[in-house]
């Protein structure tokens, strides 16, 4: 079956649960050419990781196909090896003297302070309400910028989301540009400013970093802190969904004493990063089919997180997984810069699930933004639970 008829994937009932469509492809259609996209799809976690790890066939460098890519428009997520080996290993340099766990807890504490203010009568929506402004706590304080408020900031977002996704990407990506440079504007100015333990200091500290290109470093700068936000919402809105729904999940987290892991098993079952694309940078196979030199792949990161050939169990949630080598992140030299803040700020997150998911209940059905690339609640209608007893472990 032509797996473009299975892969509709901005419907409502597959943004709400894509996960049947892609359990079906992969058994039926485990890499197609789809019209829409105008690209292959792949969703097997054999092939996926074979694409993101090999830049000399699959590149993310639109320049090797022949498009024109202004100097100005680059990051580490745009270049391949070497050229981004320089940056990337300052990141990570950086992020030793970065101090993640003061914006966790700082993050956190509004969380906290958000979620109690909120009514004892009337339902709210804990996207907006709680999601956004504890994200952007997070996020400013992570890279070191002034906060920016949450509504403003959620034009931006959706902006940059909706860019990324391929069937509606020559509509969205002017909006794309737009928005990229607002948040440019945020980050220019706190380079000068931006206070010892931030991620904007802490690189700028790295021999080297100041030399190089300021709009390849901004830019890098700029794309890390949409994805601090987008990880730390979009996961809250799904963590806390899931906690609702398995009344016992919280709590069976916090007896296993294995949050990391827990937190790692909750990505590769919720997979907020839905796919990421390459170009073929050469003529070559994926799984036999034959592939030719420029063509488009999305890979189906959400769905290689499911794959029953590598994960027992895929659609259970086995809070000490391990190995656990999920997708969510990337793979190979692409791999996300900030896994390991996101990993600390998810949690800090689920620590605390246990004591609020119980004074809480579902409102109503909750809404999916109408995004594909990222998988995000648009809205999570709740209502306090007035006779709920606190679940507080010690």
């Amino acid at each position: 079956m032509d797996g473009a008829v299975i892969f509709q994937r901005l419907k409502a009932d597959v943004l709400s649960n894509p996960f049947p469509v892609f359990e079906r492809l992969q058994r039926e259609a485990p890499i197609f050419w789809d019209d829409a996209l105008f690209a292959w799809v792949v969703s097997k976690y054999i092939d996926c990781r074979h694409v993101l790890q090999r830049p000399d066939k699959f590149t993310r460098d639109r320049r090797k196909i022949g498009r024109k890519v202004a100097d100005s428009e680059m990051t580490i997520q745009t270049v391949d090896p070497p050229d981004q080996i320089a940056l990337r290993q300052a990141f990570l340099e950086s992020f030793r003297r970065v101090g993640v766990k003061a914006a966790c807890s700082e993050a956190m504490n509004l969380f906290e302070r958000r979620l109690d203010r909120q009514s004892r009568t009337r339902p709210f929506d804990f996207m907006s309400c709680v999601a956004a402004p504890t994200a952007i706590r997070f996020a400013c304080n992570l890279v070191g910028v002034p906060e920016i408020a949450p509504k403003s900031y959620r034009s931006t977002f959706l902006r940059l989301t909706r860019a990324m996704d391929r069937e509606v990407y020559a509509l969205h990506r002017g909006k794309g540009t737009e928005a990229t440079r607002e948040l440019n504007g945020v980050i220019d100015p706190a380079i000068a400013t931006a206070p010892p333990g931030s991620m904007i200091h802490e690189l700028y500290a790295v021999s080297g970093v100041g030399e190089m290109p300021h709009a390849y470093v901004r830019n890098t700068l700029s794309a890390a802190f949409n994805a601090a936000f987008s990880t730390a919402y979009s996961s809250m809105g799904s963590f806390f969904l899931l906690c609702l729904e398995r009344r016992d999940l919280a709590a069976r987290i916090v007896t296993t004493g294995k949050i990391f892991l827990s937190v790692n098993e909750l990505l590769r079952f919720t997979s907020p990063a839905q796919s990421t694309a390459r170009y073929a940078n050469c003529e070559t196979e994926i799984a036999g089919v034959r592939i030719c030199r420029n063509d488009p792949i999305v890979t189906l990161i959400a769905a290689a997180n499911r794959d029953p050939e590598i994960f027992e169990l895929p659609n259970e949630i086995v809070l000490d997984r391990s190995p656990n080598q999920h997708l969510s992140f990337g793979y190979g030299p692409h791999h996300c810069i900030g896994a390991k803040p996101a990993e600390e700020f998810l949690s800090h997150f689920v620590a605390r699930l246990v004591e609020w998911t119980p004074r809480f209940t579902l409102a109503a059905d909750p809404t999916w933004l109408d995004t594909a690339t990222l998988r995000c609640l648009d809205v999570l209608p709740l209502s306090r639970d007035n006779n709920a007893v606190p679940c507080v472990f010690y």
